[in-house]
């Protein structure tokens, strides 16, 4: 699958260590357009993204490893835990996490204090963060949001019926490495440069047999190095909606997003000039089935 696994990503400092601050606290939550990010810091049991690598390449595991991804569709409930389950603190004042087991590789001298989930938002433990090294469960109010967020009866096509059948460009790619295989053109347009202007891309590779000599580039939008159906296909992207503004806030400013969040910084300046802004126009096309598709000459 045209998706990748890899550590959370970091930011390189003016002294070549790495700063993961404004990317490790979204551990747990949906911020990628595809990819699967994995901790850096290892769990109790030593797991990390250094422990999937080093489980990949000591026992062959490359292109072998069933991986099965929870999607957040309409209908997810994460379960709340019981008021018994055990957590753990530093009793001495001094710490800022609760964590899920009494030895903690954040502070691997101390041996934590015991107490219940039921008491998590009393004193003194209401203060506390997760702990990103151990990752303990969540607070049930947090739980209960993303339970809300993801309630059942959903329909992303009822509340997204609308897409763009014209506005499209194919820009010839200049491969990289020239092997000849793999993208030619890459799609621009669609509705993000109509609405929000400059130059968008619109093509994917969301499927594709993967060889360790093939140019994946980022986001996907081109391969080179692989062979590419004739056929055009398109894939459901549904990006703008009922959540649009508040998310447009939130991400603009945590700069988290690729570029510093340069689109969502666009799309921020925009609401702020047109809080109304609606990405509906009179060319607006209804989605029926693969055949409004076929139609408009987007898929072949």
């Amino acid at each position: 699958a045209g998706d990748e696994i890899h550590e959370v990503p970091h930011q390189v400092r003016a002294d070549g260590t790495y700063d993961y601050r404004s990317t490790e606290p979204s551990l747990g939550q949906k911020k990628s357009h595809g990819c699967i990010r994995v901790q850096r810091l290892e769990t109790p049991e030593g797991i990390n993204m250094a422990w999937i690598y080093k489980q990949v390449r000591e026992k062959d595991l490359c292109g072998k490893v069933k991986i099965i991804v929870w999607e957040d569709w309409q209908g997810r409930q994460l379960p709340v835990p019981d008021p018994d389950t055990v957590l753990y603190y530093n009793a001495n004042g001094k710490g800022q996490y609760y964590h899920r087991c009494e030895k903690c590789k954040s502070a691997s001298s101390v041996t934590f204090s015991p107490f219940r989930y039921s008491q998590l938002e009393e004193e003194p433990y209401s203060h506390l963060q997760a702990c990103p090294w151990c990752v303990p469960v969540r607070r049930e109010s947090e739980i209960d949001e993303i339970n809300q967020r993801y309630a059942p009866g959903g329909d992303l096509l009822a509340a997204a019926p609308w897409f763009d059948p014209t506005g499209y460009e194919k820009i010839p790619y200049r491969q990289v490495f020239g092997s000849g295989k793999g993208s030619t053109f890459v799609c621009m347009g669609g509705a993000r440069a109509r609405a929000f202007g400059g130059e968008f891309g619109c093509s994917k590779i969301p499927l594709l047999k993967y060889r360790p000599d093939q140019f994946l580039r980022l986001g996907f939008h081109t391969v080179e190095g692989a062979r590419l159906s004739s056929h055009q296909a398109a894939v459901l992207h549904f990006k703008y909606l009922q959540d649009f503004h508040e998310k447009v806030a939130r991400e603009s400013s945590r700069n988290v997003y690729w570029n510093g969040a340069a689109e969502y910084k666009t799309y921020a300046a925009l609401l702020e000039k047109n809080p109304d802004f609606t990405l509906w126009h009179p060319g607006s096309v209804r989605y029926e089935s693969w055949r409004s598709l076929a139609n408009a000459g987007l898929i072949f």
